[in-house]
């Protein structure tokens, strides 16, 4: 009788234990779908820095022939270098917003991921260990189980052979 409640309740256990590990992983594909849906849009983001990058890039290398045309005249000297310090701002400028834009998108994606995937490995190292814990109590049981029937077959067979 006890065996077959410790059958059962070990059944049970397995049962709780499968259902929670789905339920972390169910958790987990959930998860890294979300990640994936950020990763996206960071790409997203960094094509649109691109492309705004692109756009006053453009203007720079008309700005930078002009500047040529202007050098070679000799007379507008100070109007090319007054237009190469304008280009070079904004060169700066838009390289510190794509900078910017990456680190916070990379920062954004770094804690992301590592507080989730650390609290994930938590929670599945502590259902293993309740998992074991199930399993060796289940052990123990049978272990009890069949002692007690060794006990209780010994005076049968002493009444036997008397």
């Amino acid at each position: 009788m006890i065996e077959q409640w410790s059958i059962a309740a070990a059944a049970g256990a397995f049962v709780i234990l499968t259902l929670g590990f789905l339920l972390l992983l169910y958790k987990a594909v959930k998860d890294w779908r979300a990640i994936r849906q950020t990763v996206e849009g960071m790409g997203m983001q960094v094509q649109t820095a691109q492309a705004e990058l692109a756009r006053i890039l453009e203007p720079a290398a008309d700005t930078v022939q002009a500047v040529n045309d202007q050098l070679q005249s000799s007379r507008k000297l100070l109007l090319a270098a007054e237009q190469a310090s304008e280009v070079t701002n904004q060169v700066a400028k838009a390289a510190g917003h794509l900078t910017s834009l990456l680190s916070e998108t990379a920062g954004r994606y770094v804690e992301l991921s590592t507080g989730r995937k650390k609290q994930q490995i938590d929670e599945a190292l502590q259902w293993a260990e309740i998992a074991v814990i199930a399993w060796q109590l289940w052990q123990n049981g049978k272990i009890r189980a069949a002692q007690m029937e060794e006990q209780e077959e010994r005076p049968a067979k002493a009444k036997a052979h008397a």
